[in-house]
């Protein structure tokens, strides 16, 4: 299964001007993870479940990054 990025990755509690945020629906490796848990790389199966599935997930971590969800 692939490593999700931690959302956290370069966060400095002591200087929050510093900090950066990452948006990581917009990374390579969870764009990866969401054709890979759709189904998408996969031939066979149902295409209209797989895009469903797909919109579905990518909805999700849209929010997490619109709404800076964290493990807290």
């Amino acid at each position: 299964m692939p490593c999700i990025p931690d959302a956290t990755a370069g966060h400095n509690d002591n200087d929050e001007s510093m900090t950066m945020t990452v948006k990581i629906f917009e990374t390579p490796e969870v764009q990866a993870f969401l054709n890979t848990v759709a189904g998408l790389d996969q031939t066979g199966g149902n295409p209209r479940a797989k895009q469903i599935m797909h919109r579905l997930l990518s909805d999700l971590y849209r929010l997490i990054d619109d709404f800076d969800v964290t493990e807290e």
